[in-house]
């Protein structure tokens, strides 16, 4: 795997409502970020699974 690097200003992430995450069921890439806004989770997509009720990861305030 070769290393990149983005120079951007301003990266927007895939986000919604939790609520409309279930209705709309998409399919995220693979390795695509989606953020519930109204929860402070994320999701990351495997490009093949919908998702509507995914397994979350969550952000806890730590630092590793």
């Amino acid at each position: 795997m070769s290393e990149q690097t983005l120079k951007v200003k301003t990266l927007y992430l895939r986000n919604d409502a939790a609520a409309t995450w279930v209705e709309k069921n998409p399919v995220l890439a693979k390795g695509e970020p989606g953020v519930e806004v109204d929860t402070g989770k994320f999701k990351l997509g495997d490009g093949v699974t919908q998702l509507g009720r995914p397994a979350l990861c969550r952000r806890t305030g730590k630092r590793q």
